[in-house]
């Protein structure tokens, strides 16, 4: 993935046909995976900021509440306090599955990385392979052509 390049629509064409005419922008696959390993990040961090104000809301609700009632007629306070320590470990749940999945899809993207480096190390072992056989085979092929000639050289000559 260090080098890889992506070609890109700068924008979204509406047809298929116009794809031929759109411009394109060739950007590094690890550039734009690093990017949206940041955005994501970002989320990550505004969704905790929410939830932070959103308990801290709902824990003024409380407040006020048994302010309003009085604490004698909340019953309710160790069920609600139960049900959010249960909402906070499945959200903790989620999140390390979240990112487990992820840790499984960057071990993906580096088996995929070293089968590519792999891949290429053979292919350029064939093309050299390949090359010196063509130029031992051209010149085969000019030796040959050589010879023929001299034999023309000569028995025109005789």
């Amino acid at each position: 993935m260090a080098n890889e390049k992506l070609r890109i629509a700068s924008s979204e064409p509406q047809r298929l046909e116009e794809t031929t005419d759109h411009e394109f922008e060739v950007v590094s696959l690890r550039d734009r995976v690093q990017a949206f390993e940041a955005y994501l990040r970002g989320k990550e961090q505004e969704i905790v900021r929410l939830m932070a104000a959103w308990n801290e809301t709902q824990m003024d609700i409380l407040c006020m509440a048994v302010e309003i009632v009085g604490r004698d007629k909340f019953n309710l306070l160790d069920e609600i306090a139960q049900s959010m320590d249960q909402n906070v470990r499945q959200a903790i749940d989620k999140h390390k599955r979240s990112q487990q999945e992820h840790e499984n899809e960057l071990a993906k993207m580096a088996s995929v990385e070293v089968r590519i480096k792999e891949l290429t190390q053979q292919t350029k072992k064939i093309a050299k392979a390949q090359q010196k056989e063509s130029k031992i085979k051209h010149n085969k092929s000019l030796k040959d052509l050589t010879v023929y000639l001299r034999g023309l050289v000569e028995t025109s000559s005789d």
